[in-house]
């Protein structure tokens, strides 16, 4: 019988062994997920970093642009305001003198 004990407790031996290498493993495993993760977690944060920057830098281009378009139109408008009050101007005799032919011409019916 003793042949047969030491045969049982080998087999205990041995199935202890496997469930501590399957534990083991698992471990390992799990370990490693959770650096994959951790990794792909980094690689994220990196790749939106990169992306708002890229985001950030469009928009300081298009709101510089924008406000030249604006200085643009500013002067644009500064100056056709000048050349018709310049052309006011030119012409306020002659709308004046046609103002009053009109007013006496009128009076004069």
């Amino acid at each position: 019988m003793s042949g047969t004990q030491a045969g049982i407790q080998a087999l205990l031996r041995a199935e202890a062994d496997a469930h501590s290498f399957v534990h083991a493993a698992r471990e390992r495993r799990s370990q490693r997920l959770r650096e994959a993760r951790a990794e792909a977690d980094r690689e994220v944060a990196q790749f939106r970093e990169r992306r708002e920057a890229e985001f950030r830098a469009r928009l300081e281009v298009q709101a510089t642009e924008a406000e030249k378009q604006a200085e643009n139109l500013k002067l644009e408008t500064e100056r056709k305001i000048e050349e018709v009050e310049r052309d006011a101007m030119q012409r306020a005799p002659a709308i004046a003198e046609e103002i009053v032919e009109a007013v006496l011409t009128t009076a004069g019916r």
